[in-house]
């Protein structure tokens, strides 16, 4: 892989579940220790994106490149030491959060490797640390918050030690307390290890206020309205047109973002 190439092209991508692509047309490139936002309409195909970018979707048409090479042309396991994905629903099964975050290690398992070695294990509780968690290492994935198993997600993607981190709706049905707790944790993590983030998010402000830049998918037509910094893209104009609602654009007060409210 060429460290030097953005971590992620997507080169006029269609993609979709049947003959119908649910996207068309879609090219980006995301930089190294860039944040960008996926957003737009529910059904916009936010996530059927998402998939594709990983390789779990292949697209009908179109390339997408990981540090310069074709992923088709790459294995899983390499795929999974640069590119990890945390899915909306998270998966509970009967375990306790540090062998459930275990399972991020496994790309890097050996063949007939059957038990985790050291460093698997001195990762995992180095990564729950890091997140702030490593307290619920011992305690059953089914008997903590709905933000703490967001958080036991993020490590298991974290181990996996990617360069480039995909998240989709990953706030979603948390209070304003566990939202603030995830996002500003996905900040940190960027900005200590300039780890790249797509992530697809419903709140246009909660994009507005952390990501770099924003993709904003046109509902039905199944393309790039637009993309740009979240001043470009979060605008009066923009933002009715897409969404077909009245909208007033203010700027927040501390930290200057474009800040959306709905007018009437």
């Amino acid at each position: 892989m060429n460290d030097q190439a953005p971590i992620l092209t997507a080169d006029h991508l269609y993609c979709g579940y049947g003959k119908t692509p649910v996207l068309k047309n879609i090219s980006f490139e995301a930089q190294n220790g860039e944040i960008i936002s996926i957003i737009g309409p529910n059904g916009s195909g936010k996530t059927t994106l998402l998939k594709t970018l990983c390789g779990v979707l292949k697209p009908r048409q179109g390339n997408i490149f990981i540090k310069g090479e074709e992923i088709g042309k790459l294995s899983r396991s390499r795929i999974s030491r640069t590119v990890a994905r945390v899915s909306q629903t998270i998966d509970m099964p009967p375990m306790t959060v540090s062998a459930y975050v275990l399972m991020g290690r496994l790309p890097y398992f050996k063949r007939y490797q059957f038990f985790e070695r050291k460093a698997d294990v001195d990762k995992v509780k180095e990564t729950l640390g890091l997140l702030g968690i490593g307290h619920l290492a011992e305690k059953s994935m089914d008997a903590i918050s709905g933000g703490q198993q967001q958080l036991a997600a993020i490590a298991r993607a974290l181990v996996q030690e990617p360069d480039l981190l995909l998240l989709d709706e990953p706030t979603s049905h948390l209070d304003i307390t566990h939202q603030a707790v995830i996002l500003n944790q996905i900040r940190r993590l960027n900005r200590k290890f300039n780890l790249s983030v797509i992530m697809v998010l419903h709140d246009l402000n909660l994009a507005s206020e952390y990501a770099h830049r924003l993709i904003l998918l046109n509902g039905k037509a199944g393309e790039v309205f637009c993309t740009g910094s979240p001043e470009h893209v979060i605008t009066k104009e923009y933002i009715e047109t897409v969404y077909k609602t009245p909208v007033l654009v203010d700027q927040h007060p501390r930290s200057g973002k474009p800040f959306i409210l709905l007018d009437g």
